[in-house]
């Protein structure tokens, strides 16, 4: 009898045993699981006071180089050494801002370490001096469809930076354009324009140009399509052919636009 007894409480003991062992799958699942949690905490922008702090005194603004070295030094955000700004003016303009409906600011600066292939930072700062939101906009060599200014502009809500493609005779125009700073890569950019050398037994150019306007939601581009022969001493284009049209863009969502017709873009993009 005691024998038996003695049997059970073993065969009790080795089953509860099995019951609180995990199995190799749900170990793994469970470490998958807290890794993935993990991972998406540390993709969360953490916010950073910098020592040094910029001063917005106006609804809109520019930062100089001197401000922007120290600021983004300060920040850790760049390594301002032996970068582009070594061989600048401390007076060139590094970045712009404006001033938001909450009071805080949306700033675009550049990335002060690459030379080529240029990098803006575009930010949100609080009034305390705190940067709450940081995304990393990039181009193509060089900002060529700036035209010497800084390529981030305002337009009623909407805020639009301006994305430039190079190559071999070629300057394009890509516009990002949102309400709240959000990641390049979760948008899609309008084409606004572009200016490309066409070969052929004399070269011509050909030059698409746009104005922008914002109605509420939607986003009107009146475009301009122009090609001919390029004067070199003035640089006039001599237009053997031109046109003009009108796209409207509606949004899908904050920096996803659709044209209500593609017809005429699709023309001259391919």
């Amino acid at each position: 009898m005691r024998l038996s007894i003695i049997i059970s409480l073993i065969i009790c003991i080795i089953a509860s045993c099995d019951t609180q062992q995990t199995s190799p799958e749900s170990k793994t699942t469970t470490t998958i699981d807290t890794l993935d949690n993990n991972s998406k905490i540390e993709e969360k922008f953490k916010p950073i006071k910098p020592d040094y702090c910029l001063k917005f005194e106006n609804d809109s603004g520019y930062i100089l180089a001197e401000e922007g070295k120290k600021f983004l030094y300060s920040a850790s955000l760049s390594d301002t050494f032996g970068g582009y700004w070594d061989n600048s003016d401390n007076a060139e303009i590094a970045g712009k801002y404006y001033k938001t409906k909450s009071n805080s600011i949306y700033l675009c600066i550049r990335d002060l370490d690459k030379e080529a292939w240029s990098d803006y930072f575009l930010m949100e700062i609080l009034s305390d001096g705190s940067i709450v939101n940081c995304e990393k906009y990039s181009h193509g060599n060089y900002e060529c469809c700036w035209g010497g200014k800084i390529g981030f502009f305002k337009i009623n809500d909407f805020y639009c930076f301006k994305s430039c493609g190079t190559g071999s005779g070629y300057c394009g125009t890509q516009l990002y354009i949102f309400k709240k700073i959000i990641p390049q890569e979760s948008q899609n950019p309008i084409y606004s324009g572009y200016l490309e050398s066409i070969w052929g037994k004399e070269m011509e150019e050909e030059r698409v140009s746009s104005s922008i306007k914002a109605k509420g939601d939607t986003i009107v581009l009146s475009y301009q399509r122009n090609r001919g022969k390029r004067n070199e001493k003035t640089n006039q284009l001599n237009i053997t052919a031109s046109k003009k049209f009108t796209v409207m863009f509606l949004p899908a969502k904050d920096g996803v636009w659709y044209a209500t017709d593609s017809t005429e873009i699709r023309d001259f993009l391919w």
